[in-house]
C-alpha cells in the first residue's frame, strides 16, 4: 500500500453473491488482523470504490466517491445531465420547483411549473350584502313564511336560497 494509507483503518470485506446479484453471506476483517493471521501479503490488492457520479445543477458531473451517486459512470452522468433537457419538479409540500437535472421533470418550464404548484390555501369565505326581495311557496306564492313548508328566498343580486324550517 502507498505511504499515507493508514492500514489500521483498512477492512477487507468477503461476500458471496448469488445468482440475482444479491448478498447471500459475507464477512469483514481489518487489515492487520488479516495479516496477524496469515494473510499472503504477496499478492496484488486492489482499492476499489463504487462509482458515484452526480450532475451538479444540471452544469457538470463529478465522482465525489462515496458510492452513492446518482450514475454509475461518468458517461450516464453527461448524457443524462449535460444533455438533459430542463424539466422542474413541485414540491407539493413546500411550493417550490425544481430541476432535478434528470430531463424527467412534470413540468417542462419553470413557469408551467410555477403556474401550477402551490401550496394548499384555505378557502376564504365570500359574501356580499344582499337585500331579500321576496320570500315565495312552491306555488309561486308570496308568503311571510311558515315552518314545515318548503319556501324559495329570492334576493336582489338574482341568488335563490331554498330552505324549510322544521319544528
Amino acid at each position: 500500500l502507498a505511504p499515507p494509507w493508514d492500514q489500521s483503518q483498512i477492512s477487507i470485506i468477503g461476500m458471496l453473491i448469488d445468482n440475482n446479484n444479491r448478498v447471500d453471506n459475507g464477512s469483514s476483517s481489518s487489515l492487520i488482523d488479516a495479516i496477524s493471521v496469515g494473510l499472503d501479503t504477496s499478492c496484488i490488492f486492489s482499492i476499489y470504490t463504487f462509482p458515484s457520479w452526480d450532475c451538479i445543477n444540471g452544469m457538470t458531473c463529478i465522482d465525489p466517491g462515496t458510492g452513492q451517486g446518482q450514475y454509475p459512470n461518468q458517461s450516464a452522468c453527461m448524457t443524462n445531465c449535460l444533455f438533459a433537457p430542463p424539466s422542474w419538479e413541485c414540491d407539493i409540500s413546500t411550493g417550490i420547483c425544481s430541476d432535478p437535472g434528470t430531463g424527467n421533470g412534470q413540468y417542462t418550464t419553470l413557469a408551467a411549473c410555477q403556474s401550477n404548484c402551490m401550496l394548499p390555501s384555505s378557502i376564504e369565505e365570500y359574501s356580499t350584502k344582499k337585500e331579500l326581495l321576496r320570500t315565495i311557496d312552491v306555488l309561486g306564492r308570496e308568503t311571510k313564511g311558515t315552518k314545515n313548508e318548503p319556501l324559495f328566498y329570492i334576493y336582489d343580486d338574482g341568488t335563490v336560497e331554498k330552505r324549510i324550517t322544521i319544528e
